[in-house]
């Protein structure tokens, strides 16, 4: 019976709590070397945790990134590993606003995966449209005639005239997240403000924000 071994470690090189997080997971077996699944690194505030979480077939990293508004969030890496082979699954995010961060900037087969079927083209384009729009519009707003469905807006404050984004997020308990729409324009029944939609949350509940 093989085991799964996770290696978490940074790159430091200068006295900043910016440094390069990168993670690694290996499947390893008595009657073959050590395989190497997956290797990845990413900017990450080592100033709060780095952690991993691992089962034979389950493997739960997070650790601290920038958020595009300028603050941090807690990035989440879920994999389900399989006998030579990895691959990425829920959750992704444990907010709206971070799964609207992580949809825009992660890979885009990643992002075309978790959007709604009818409309993967047009948000395609919008991903790659709207990439830098910076800064959060507060707060979240609940759907209030549509349960599932939460309103994440963005704006550039500092290009006139303000370009705004809205993005129509389906959020299933617990953290499940797929994206359902794109619009320049906020939608009529999403009004219900929702802050605690937008509150700090992780996966290992002795971490402090």
């Amino acid at each position: 019976m093989g085991h799964v071994i996770v290696t978490l470690g940074t790159y430091p090189w200068c006295s900043s709590n910016w440094q390069t997080i990168y993670y690694r997971i290996w499947e390893t077996k008595a009657s073959a070397p050590a395989k190497l699944l997956l290797n990845e690194d990413e900017l990450g505030f080592i100033d709060e945790p780095i952690e991993a979480a691992v089962q034979p077939d389950d493997v739960l990293v997070e650790y601290t990134v920038e958020a595009r508004d300028g603050w941090r969030r807690r990035q989440i890496r879920h994999y389900h590993v399989a006998p030579g082979k990895i691959e990425r699954v829920d959750p992704v995010a444990l907010s709206p606003r971070d799964f609207v961060l992580s949809w825009l900037d992660g890979p885009s087969k990643e992002a075309i995966q978790r959007s709604a079927w009818g409309v993967r083209a047009a948000l395609d384009v919008w991903r790659r449209t709207v990439k830098d729009v910076p800064d959060f519009i507060d707060p979240t707003c609940h759907c209030k005639q549509r349960p599932e469905l939460w309103q994440v807006g963005m704006e550039d404050a500092h290009i006139p005239p303000r370009p705004h984004a809205y993005f129509l997020v389906r959020w299933r308990p617990p953290y499940h997240f797929s994206m359902a729409g794109a619009s320049t324009h906020p939608w009529a029944d999403c009004v219900e403000k929702d802050p605690e939609a937008d509150e700090f949350r992780t996966l290992f509940p002795g971490d402090a924000h």
